[in-house]
């Protein structure tokens, strides 16, 4: 994630220090990465197999997600490969 700011991951740390669950930031309502889970999740991510992410947990505690507001782009670029990068 080479194109996140610094501040972003650091609002999601500050958000799950101050008791959310689960933490993401959004640009423009969308909902982008990192993800902050609490320990309460320590179980479920390390049953996590493949290539399925934790989407599947996100989704299905979407009641306990702490969204954060910011105007960072860079958490909307998905990138998964080398050539995923020059795009």
């Amino acid at each position: 994630m080479p194109h996140i700011d610094p501040q972003t991951i650091r609002a999601v740390g500050d958000a799950l220090a101050a008791g959310a669950e689960i933490a993401a930031p959004r640009v423009d309502s969308i909902r982008g990465h990192p993800v902050g889970f609490s320990t309460a999740f320590r179980e479920s991510l390390l049953a996590l197999t493949g290539d399925a992410g934790a989407g599947r947990i996100v989704a299905a505690n979407s009641h306990q997600l702490t969204t954060i507001d910011c105007d960072d782009r860079g958490i909307l670029a998905d990138i998964d490969t080398p050539a995923d990068i020059s795009r």
